[in-house]
């Protein structure tokens, strides 16, 4: 029988930590709800500007890895993969996220996580309140980005 297990990402960098896409800038559930993302605008670009400063002040790669649903190319100014949420996360020094349910990933490689969040993001209960409770759970803090 032939392996059909998809082979790890080449990646060219010693250290890197890894961001974990949510698609929030076009949920795919929103779209068959024909409702707009409620965050959509600005987006992409505070969570390239994010990265650009994890990278800047903690001298590591940021690799994004994409979220299954992302139905567009990859959006963000650094390189992503689809696929390979929990191979980029055990390889990695540490992870940047919103929340996510890749936590179990994260858990299990023991990885520290740098719990991310935007203004635009903390606008929204629902959303904030999820950061806040996945930050608490992971013994993390908030911190604010843009």
């Amino acid at each position: 029988m032939a392996d059909v297990r998809a082979q790890s990402p080449a990646i060219n960098v010693n250290r890197f930590a890894v961001f974990i896409d949510q698609v929030w800038d076009s949920q795919p559930d929103f779209n068959v709800k024909r409702l707009k993302s409620p965050i959509g605008e600005g987006y992409i670009e505070a969570v390239n500007a994010s990265c650009k400063r994890v990278q800047d002040s903690l001298g590591v790669e940021v690799m994004v890895a994409l979220h299954p649903e992302r139905l567009s190319k990859n959006p963000f100014s650094t390189d992503g993969f689809s696929h390979f949420t929990g191979d980029l996360i055990k390889r990695s020094e540490f992870v940047v996220a919103h929340y996510s349910l890749a936590i179990n990933y994260e858990v299990l490689c023991k990885k520290p996580v740098l719990v991310m969040a935007t203004s635009q993001i903390n606008s929204l209960a629902v959303f904030k309140h999820a950061i806040d409770f996945y930050a608490e759970a992971l013994s993390s803090r908030v911190q604010d980005f843009l």
